[in-house]
């Protein structure tokens, strides 16, 4: 099958779970006897759970169905379907994540893609006007030490920095090489700049858009 091909499946069956993910929500609703009162319908032989479409769906998810059998000590008569799906999932993968989700934000990657190159879901960069070692406001390596790539995609430069007053400060500071950096975000996350931080993660560069790319070649 082409490509283009499976794009267009995948758009079509995105566009059917999303109308079977409104028509699961527009059943998702209990007895109305049962909001009348509660207690007494607990107590009671009422049957208080959902319709079956939407209980079919909950029983192929494998994490629903081991945590209600966890907690309830039971076997539960659908368990079937969430062993059938854990089972594909060990052979096959999560092939069918990229289908089901109705936005597109997950998409298959290829062995070729996960051979040829890291998989990226964005860029990070500095801002420089709010990095310490660049305003001359003193030293920080943090970015470098947590970036969890290898080789580091953050790398430091040393300069004689301006410092406040007469002073003149030797400081490393950060740059970040595209090439390397996945925009996984924990630079981002541990920047110790209150607030905004000084380096971000941007979505420019990620694997799963060709045309969103800050490098040409």
């Amino acid at each position: 099958m082409k490509i283009k091909h499976l794009v267009y499946l995948r758009r079509i069956s995105q566009a059917l779970f999303l109308l079977l993910f409104v028509f699961f929500l527009m059943e998702s609703r209990l007895p109305g006897a049962v909001f009348q009162d509660y207690s007494r319908e607990i107590a009671g032989p009422t049957d208080i759970r959902l319709n079956y479409p939407v209980t079919l769906f909950f029983d192929m998810d494998p994490l629903t169905w081991l945590s209600t059998t966890l907690s309830t000590h039971r076997w539960l008569a659908g368990a079937g379907w969430a062993l059938a799906v854990t089972g594909l999932t060990l052979f096959l993968g999560r092939f069918f994540c990229g289908f089901i989700c109705p936005t597109g934000a997950i998409r298959r990657i290829s062995g070729k893609e996960k051979i040829t190159g890291p998989i990226r879901i964005g860029s990070a960069f500095v801002d420089r006007g709010r990095c310490l070692p660049w305003t001359g406001n003193g030293a920080c390596i943090v970015c470098e030490e947590v970036c969890p790539t290898s080789p580091k995609a953050v790398v430091f430069r040393e300069a004689d920095v301006e410092g406040f007053g007469a002073e003149r400060l030797r400081l490393k500071q950060p740059y970040v090489n595209l090439r390397q950096c996945v925009g996984c975000g924990i630079c981002q996350n541990k920047c110790p700049i209150k607030g905004t931080p000084a380096i971000r993660v941007i979505a420019a560069g990620e694997t799963r858009s060709p045309k969103n790319q800050i490098l040409l070649i």
